[in-house]
């Protein structure tokens, strides 16, 4: 089994976290390619981008502007099209879960694959949050959907919205379930359902988390919230995590 892991790093108006990003990204040697996708920002996000790969990256590095539609999800199934990687790293660019955590779960998910294909996710809630790096109804939010999710996964994760995940590229090629794609927004619920769809072992990595420093996050409580019950109603209804339709 071949270990080349690509990363995507989905960014939207972080302008002021993507430098950082760069540079983490670039240190972390394990990864063979590292697409940077950017979901039409409006505050320069780009620009900065482009300098920060000349200035502090690699070969390795590449950048997208996103196609329609701009929701998280798109973006990953486009940046996904462009890796040539086995496994895949999802690493959200809002810098706030750290480099060395993330190395660390390369490293977890390097041995455990070795035995059985894996699911890693980075689990927020059990390790240092800093303050206000979880609002409440954030965390009040994850547990539901973690509670939610549990029948579908077959266990209990604690962090089903974590935005850095590893898990095997072909997964992407496990369902002709068109409306779930068209309808989640954000895949993390999809592709854990994926995951149970194709056996894969659950682990997660207690993280760190930090605070944001720049910006804020893209999505509405409200509208993101009934985004995720509709896709796991979806998934429920269909039993598309056994079977897609």
């Amino acid at each position: 089994m071949q270990k080349d892991i690509g990363a995507i790093i989905p960014v939207k108006n972080e302008s002021g976290n993507v430098i950082e990003m760069v540079i983490a990204a670039a240190n972390v040697q394990l990864l063979t390619q590292i697409v940077f996708i950017d979901g039409n920002s409006s505050d320069g996000t780009m620009e900065v981008l482009t300098e920060a790969i000349m200035k502090y990256g690699d070969e390795r590095m590449s950048q997208v502007n996103q196609m329609a539609p701009y929701n998280k999800f798109s973006a990953i199934r486009q940046a996904h099209n462009l890796l040539n990687s086995d496994h895949i790293l999802i690493w959200d660019g809002d810098n706030t879960i750290q480099f060395n955590d993330v190395c660390k779960m390369i490293d977890v998910y390097k041995k455990e694959s070795e035995k059985k294909p894996v699911f890693l996710v980075a689990n927020r809630i059990t390790k240092i949050r800093e303050d206000n790096s979880f609002r409440m109804m954030n965390l009040v939010g994850n547990h539901l959907f973690s509670f939610l999710t549990w029948p579908i996964l077959n266990t209990r994760l604690s962090d089903v919205l974590s935005g850095v995940k590893i898990f095997p590229a072909s997964l992407f090629n496990s369902t002709n379930c068109t409306r779930i794609l068209a309808r989640d927004q954000f895949g993390d619920i999809t592709l854990l359902s994926f995951a149970r769809k194709n056996s894969l072992k659950f682990m997660q990595v207690p993280c760190s988390y930090k605070a944001r420093t720049y910006g804020s996050s893209n999505i509405s409580r409200l509208n993101g919230g009934f985004n995720i019950f509709r896709t796991i109603f979806h998934l429920y209804s269909h039993r598309c995590y056994v079977d897609y339709k």
